[in-house]
């Protein structure tokens, strides 16, 4: 990577992003750790965000990810949408920005899955179900898209329901685990980034 090379980098999503955004503040790793003369990191993060949504935060997110944006989307459409329909709806929307907003490379996020038994929110017994359905349906279809990516987190699914708070987000354990998979998720965007110039 050139010394001189700078990189603009977002996190975007729903509640998952604004409590990994105060993990981060409280750990003084606002910029995730990364080396802040070549990664600027941005949080834009609504509770409840669903796509639909996210089309007025254009400028926004365009302004502070002009290279890289990571998109935590969808798992609140999918409670009352079809895996397929919400794919096509957080595809339709990163194409957009990389289209439109010229964002050089947008990772998405694969889901996760809810526990109904503990969970505070109402999680409908096919929820996880169509989480799965999601994560192959975005794993396959984002290949044919050359500066969209699928990121499958690791560490996270083996007694995935021990690092819930609450049925639905992660507590303490679970968000080290989310934030440094989404560091990663970061470098290897910008990676690619480097060796494809």
């Amino acid at each position: 990577m050139a010394v001189n090379e700078h990189f603009q980098v977002a996190i975007v999503g729903h509640s998952f992003v604004r409590r990994m955004a105060t993990y981060a503040h409280l750990r003084q790793s606002a910029n995730l750790g990364l080396d802040e003369t070549v990664f600027n990191v941005s949080f834009i993060a609504r509770g409840g965000l669903k796509v639909h949504q996210l089309y007025p935060l254009f400028h926004e997110i365009v302004h502070a990810s002009r290279d890289v944006l990571f998109l935590e989307i969808g798992s609140n459409d999918l409670t009352t949408s079809g895996a397929v329909e919400v794919g096509d709806n957080v595809l339709a929307f990163a194409n957009y920005l990389t289209v439109m907003g010229e964002v050089r490379k947008v990772v998405i996020s694969q889901m996760y899955f809810r526990d109904a038994n503990t969970s505070t929110y109402y999680v409908d017994g096919d929820f996880n179900n169509r989480v799965f359905q999601y994560n192959q349906y975005m794993h396959a279809a984002t290949k044919s898209f050359p500066n969209i990516a699928f990121w499958s987190h690791r560490g996270i699914w083996a007694d995935w329901t021990k690092y819930l708070v609450d049925g639905v987000h992660f507590n303490a354990e679970g968000n080290r685990k989310y934030f440094n998979s989404v560091r990663g998720a970061v470098v290897a965007a910008v990676n690619q980034l480097v060796t494809s110039q």
